[in-house]
Order: C-alpha cells, then structure tokens, then sequence
C-alpha cells in the first residue's frame, strides 16, 4: 500500500494552476452546511422550516453539487481545462445517487436502530434532564438529580451506541468510492455501490487511517468558522481520486495476470 503523503502529493501536483477555480467548484458544497447552521442560529424557533431545509440541502443539493465539483476535478487532472458552469453537472447525477444514499442509510442502520432504543429506554425524566442540560451544559447542577441506576443505564447505552457508530463507519467506509464510479464510469448508481464494496476490500482500516490523516483540517474549521473547509475539500477529494485511480489500476493489472494465467492454461 502507498502511504497516505503519496496522494496527497499527487493530489497537490494535479491542482497546481487550477486550485481556485476547484476551490470555487466545491463553494456550494462547502457553503451550503456554514449556511444552514447560520439558517439555525438566526431562526431557533422555525423548527418545520429549518427542517425542510436541511432536508433539501443534505439530500438533493450538497450531494448534486459534490458530483458536479468532483466531475470538474476529474477533468481537471485530465487537463481538459473544464468550464466552471460544469460544477452544475451533478443534478444529472439525481437518479444515480439515490441507490447510494439509500445503501449509505442501511450502513447506519446499526447507529439509528442503538438511537431509537436508547431514547425509547430512557426514562422520560431522564430524557428530560438530559434535554435540559444540553440547552445549557453549564448547568451541571442537573445532572446530580440522575439516579445510580439511571446512570448505570445511560453509561451501558452509551456503550453500545459507541460501538454501533464504530461498526457503522466502518460499513460505510465500503461506499466511499461510489461518486468517483459513478463519475468516471459512467456506471449505474446500484453498479457502483457494488463495485466500490469490492474495491475497497482489504483497504478498510487504511481508509478510515487515510481520512484521518485531514482531521487537522477539520479541527481547524472550528476555529475558522468552516472556511478552512473552503480549500480541504478541493484538495481532499483529489487525494480520494489519486487512491481510487491507484485501487483502479491494480485491479486491472490482476485482471491482465488473470487472463494471461488462463491463455497459458490453454
């Protein structure tokens, strides 16, 4: 396996020249999250509407935006010199990503079904003090009218809810190549999550260590109010790109060996 500095190295040298015109590529999916928390915080108390939106942005327009910026870096390191009005071109991509949300849904099964049970045991006091506590977690003072036995509860839940994330992540590290199949492939959106789940076979844990390997990045957005996200996710999802190029080659290449073993045979 390459290290993790040799995508990122590749993803860097793709980009030289035509950095800004992807950072400006990515600017709806990099904007659209800023400008919903900023919907929220000006607006607390419209919950059905705040709702609708966020729907609206997670589901249809952060996901379309994403294919079409990542269609442009795909030509991008072509050196076809794309137009920017192509980061528009991932609404065409709609149908395709329904198979992939929903599959990505069923990855999270794990971590919604643990949810639902812990709210669902919770008792409702408990709920509400909790509830409570995060409209201000300076009120520590709360948290003392928690029995023994209700916190015992809560710490076994937590457990278990920690653990279904895990097991969620790591089934949804499986999809992770859908787009970029998608995009370069041409495939169908239920041939790309299967195809990304064979790809990615074996190259799990390196994934998630490869995703990892941002997290300063991320950090770095709190303190930035996102807009170091602004130039993360050009060069990031060119460093994704470089890794499903690599995986692509290589499975090629044992194809090759694959039929020349078999011409031999014969």
């Amino acid at each position: 396996m390459q290290t993790y500095r040799y995508y990122k190295e590749l993803a860097k040298k793709s980009l030289q020249g035509n950095f800004i015109k992807c950072i400006v590529a990515f600017l709806f999916v990099s904007l659209l999250p800023v400008l919903n928390s900023a919907l929220e915080m000006r607006f607390p108390d419209n919950t059905k509407l705040l709702t609708v939106i966020s729907l609206i942005s997670t589901v249809i327009l952060v996901p379309c935006f994403k294919m079409g910026a990542i269609e442009y870096l795909f030509d991008t390191i072509r050196n076809n010199k794309p137009p920017l009005g192509n980061m528009f071109n991932g609404f065409k991509y709609i149908l395709k990503l329904i198979p992939v949300g929903l599959a990505r849904v069923i990855s999270f099964a794990p971590f919604i079904i643990a949810s639902i049970v812990f709210i669902n045991i919770m008792p409702e006091e408990t709920m509400n003090i909790l509830t409570e506590y995060a409209k201000d977690t300076s009120n520590t003072e709360i948290l003392k009218a928690i029995t023994d036995e209700q916190f015992n509860t809560m710490y076994i839940m937590e457990l278990i809810w920690i653990f279904t994330v895990i097991i969620s992540v790591y089934l949804n590290t499986h999809l992770s190549l859908c787009e970029y199949i998608l995009c370069n492939e041409k495939a169908s959106g239920f041939s790309s999550v299967f195809k990304s789940i064979k790809m990615m076979k074996g190259y799990i844990l390196y994934y998630i260590g490869f995703s990892l390997s941002f997290i300063l990045w991320f950090m770095a957005a709190a303190f930035t109010g996102g807009i170091s996200l602004i130039i993360l996710h050009p060069y990031q999802q060119t460093a994704y790109i470089m890794f499903y190029m690599d995986r692509l080659l290589k499975d090629s290449e044992a194809d090759i060996e694959i039929n020349d073993d078999t011409i031999k045979e014969e």
